[in-house]
C-alpha cells in the first residue's frame, strides 16, 4: 500500500524506504513512526464490485421474470386458437367471415355447437316427476300419503251424473303422483269396494288395472253408506283422507257412527261433498240439498275436513 510523508503528507510513491521527501527533503526511516499508510486502493475495487454485482442481479432478475411471462402467454395462445377454431363461422378452417369484433375485442354473432348444452348436462335420471301429497277429487284439494274415495252410486245417481261421478274418480287416482297410495269404495244399499285387499300405490300400471272398474260401476239401490265407512276404517293403516261424496240425504246415525269409528288420538280427516242435480232450464237445484246437507257438516266438522256443494255439469244436463 502507498505511503505519505509524516511531515508534509506528500505521497511518497517511488521514494525509497531510506531516501527523503520529494517535496519537504525530510528525511525517512522504515522505522518512522511518522510514515502512514494511504487509503487502501483495494477497497473502493471491493465496493465498485459489490454495487455492479447487485445492478447484475436485479438485470438477471427482471429479465427471467419476462422470459416467464412470455412463456406463458406463448403456451396460452394456441389453446385459445383451437377453443376458437371450434367456433362456427370462424375465419380459420371454417370459411366464415361473419364473426366481427368489436373494439374491445368481444366477439359477435358467435354461437356453440348444437351439442354443447348436451355436453355439460347431467344424464336425466328416470322417474323425475316431481312428488306431490295432494289430492283433488270434485274440487276439493287435500293432502296426505292415503287418499280413500268413497262415492254414491245410488239409483238417484243415475244418466249424466254417474258419468261424470266416475270420470272424476278416474281423473283424481290417475293425478295421483306414484308415491301416493289410494282406494275407492263406491255405495248404495250396501258398500262396492275395490276389487283389491288393501292399498295400491298411484304407479300407471296399477292405476289402469282400476280404471275399467271404476267404468263398469252402475247407479242402483239406496243410500246406505255407514258399510262403505266400515270398510274405509279397517284398511292399514288407515286412511290420512277419506273425501266422501252423496247425491242424497243420508241416514241420521251416520254421524254418530262415523264419529265413533274415527276414534283414537288421530282423526281421519273427511272431506264431505254434496252432489245435486241441474234441473234443466232454470237450473233449480234439488230440494235434497237442504235436507242432506246438514248430516255432511257434520261428518266434516267432526274430524277436520270441510263441506262443498258440488251440482252438476251443464253440459251433462239434459
Amino acid at each position: 500500500m502507498p505511503l505519505v510523508c509524516p511531515h508534509c503528507g506528500a505521497d511518497l510513491k517511488g521514494a525509497g524506504i531510506h531516501g527523503k521527501c520529494p517535496r519537504c527533503a525530510a528525511a525517512l526511516k522504515s522505522t518512522d513512526n511518522g510514515a502512514k499508510p494511504g487509503p487502501p486502493v483495494y477497497v473502493w475495487f471491493i465496493g465498485a464490485g459489490v454495487v455492479l454485482a447487485g445492478l447484475l442481479a436485479m438485470i438477471v432478475l427482471v429479465v427471467g421474470l419476462g422470459v416467464y411471462f412470455a412463456a406463458g402467454r406463448t403456451r396460452t395462445a394456441p389453446e385459445a386458437v383451437a377453443a376458437d377454431d371450434r367456433l362456427p363461422g370462424n375465419d380459420a378452417g371454417h370459411g366464415g367471415g361473419q364473426n366481427q369484433s368489436h373494439a374491445d375485442g368481444v366477439r359477435q354473432d358467435v354461437k356453440p355447437p348444437a351439442d354443447a348444452e348436451r355436453t355439460t348436462m347431467e344424464p336425466l335420471t328416470p322417474n323425475t316427476r316431481m312428488r306431490m301429497d295432494e289430492a283433488q277429487f270434485l274440487g276439493v284439494q287435500a293432502k296426505g300419503q292415503r287418499f280413500c274415495i268413497i262415492a254414491d252410486c245410488s239409483g238417484s245417481m243415475s244418466g249424466n251424473a254417474i258419468l261424470e261421478l266416475k270420470a272424476e274418480t278416474s281423473k283424481t287416482i290417475r293425478d295421483l303422483d306414484p308415491s301416493r297410495e289410494f282406494y275407492v269404495v263406491f255405495f248404495h244399499s250396501t258398500a262396492v269396494p275395490m276389487p283389491h285387499p288393501s292399498w295400491v300405490d298411484a304407479s300407471k300400471e296399477n292405476v289402469d288395472k282400476v280404471l275399467p272398474w271404476i267404468a263398469g260401476i252402475r247407479a242402483q239401490g239406496g243410500t246406505s253408506p255407514k258399510s262403505a265407512f266400515l270398510h274405509a276404517f279397517k284398511l292399514q293403516p288407515r286412511p290420512d283422507v277419506i273425501f266422501f261424496m252423496t247425491d242424497g240425504l243420508i241416514p241420521a246415525d251416520v254421524p254418530a257412527a262415523v264419529a265413533q269409528m274415527n276414534g283414537g288420538p288421530t282423526k281421519v280427516t273427511i272431506h264431505t261433498i254434496m252432489f245435486t242435480r241441474n234441473s234443466g232450464k232454470n237450473n233449480i237445484v234439488n230440494i235434497e240439498r237442504k235436507r242432506g246437507e246438514p248430516p255432511l257438516r257434520l261428518l266434516a266438522e267432526q274430524s277436520g275436513g270441510t263441506f262443498r256443494h258440488v251440482t252438476e255439469k251443464k253440459e251433462n244436463a239434459k
